[in-house]
C-alpha cells in the first residue's frame, strides 16, 4: 500500500516519533490495535519507530496505549519521554452506529502541545484513507523537516569569534568614610564655640557685680541686694556650663581624630 512515499524521501536527520492510540470511541481495543499496527505500517513518516518496539516499550509501563491519559497533553508528553521520543502522532478513533471518524495530532514532547491536528470522516470500509490524510502529513513532514535543519544548523554553526581580550585592572581601593569622624568633629566645635559663649556671658555677668560708685573706700553697687544675688548665681552658672561644653568639645575633638 502506497501512503505518501515522499514522506520517505525527506533526506533529514529525524527525530525518533512514536504512533500510539490516544481515543477509542465504539471501537474494540483489538480492533483499535489493528488500526494503530496498520498505520504504523503505512506511515512512511521520518523517524518513525516500527509498531513492535512501541507496544514493547508500552508494556514496560504497564500500558496497552495511551487512552489512559484522555487526551491530556502533559500526561501523553509524560508518555513520550517515557517511551524515548521527542513526537507522538496521535490516533482517535470513534464510530457511532455507520458514522465512523478518525483523529491525527501531532504531539511535540518537550514543549507538551499538539502543535498538528486533523479530523476525517471516513467509510465503513477502511479507516486509514491515504487521500484524506495527505493534508495532515504533508504538514507533520515540513514540521519534522525544518526542526531538523534548524537543529542542523544550530550544531553545524561555526563557533562566534572571541572579541578582544580587554585586561584586568584592578579596581583602587574604597574610599574610607569619614562621615562620623566630621559629625564628632563637627559637635565638639559647637561644644567649644557654645562654651566660649558662655564664658564671655559669665565674665561679663562678673564684671556688673563689680561696678559701682566708690564712696570712703567702700564701692557701692547699683544693683540691689536681690539683684546682685540674681547676678552672681547667673555668672555662676553661665561660667560652669562654659567648662562643660568646654570639656565635651574637646573630649569630642580627641574622638574624631581617631575614628578618621
Amino acid at each position: 500500500m502506497v501512503l505518501l512515499g515522499m514522506l520517505a524521501s525527506m533526506a533529514v536527520s529525524a527525530e525518533p516519533v512514536a504512533l500510539v492510540l490516544a481515543r477509542r470511541t465504539g471501537v474494540s481495543a483489538p480492533d483499535a490495535a489493528g488500526v494503530v499496527l496498520d498505520a504504523s505500517g503505512s506511515l512512511s513518516l521520518p523517524g518513525l519507530i516500527e509498531a513492535p518496539e512501541i507496544a514493547l516499550r508500552l508494556a514496560r509501563l504497564g500500558l496497552k496505549d495511551a487512552t489512559s491519559c484522555k487526551g491530556r497533553e502533559a500526561c501523553l508528553a509524560e508518555l513520550g519521554k517515557q517511551l524515548e521520543v521527542r513526537w507522538l502522532v496521535l490516533l482517535s478513533l470513534s464510530q457511532l452506529g455507520v458514522e465512523r471518524s478518525l483523529g491525527l495530532e501531532l504531539l511535540q514532547v518537550d514543549a507538551e502541545k499538539i502543535v498538528e491536528r486533523e479530523a476525517l470522516l471516513v467509510p465503513a470500509e477502511a479507516w486509514l484513507v491515504p487521500a484524506a490524510m495527505e493534508p495532515f502529513l504533508n504538514r507533520v513532514t515540513a514540521r519534522l523537516a525544518a526542526v531538523a535543519r534548524l537543529e542542523e544548523a544550530l550544531r553545524t554553526a561555526p563557533a562566534p569569534a572571541p572579541g578582544p581580550r580587554i585586561p584586568l585592572v584592578d579596581a583602587p581601593p574604597p574610599l574610607a568614610s569619614h562621615g562620623t569622624a566630621l559629625a564628632l568633629g563637627g559637635g565638639g566645635v559647637a561644644l567649644v564655640a557654645t562654651a566660649v559663649a558662655l564664658l564671655v556671658a559669665g565674665l561679663q555677668s562678673q564684671a556688673q557685680l563689680s561696678q559701682g560708685t566708690l564712696v570712703g573706700g567702700v564701692v557701692h553697687s547699683p544693683l540691689t541686694a536681690s539683684q546682685a544675688q540674681a547676678t552672681a548665681d547667673r555668672a555662676t552658672g553661665e561660667l560652669s556650663g562654659a567648662g562643660v561644653a568646654m570639656a565635651l568639645g574637646l573630649g569630642l575633638g580627641v574622638a574624631a581624630g581617631f575614628t578618621w
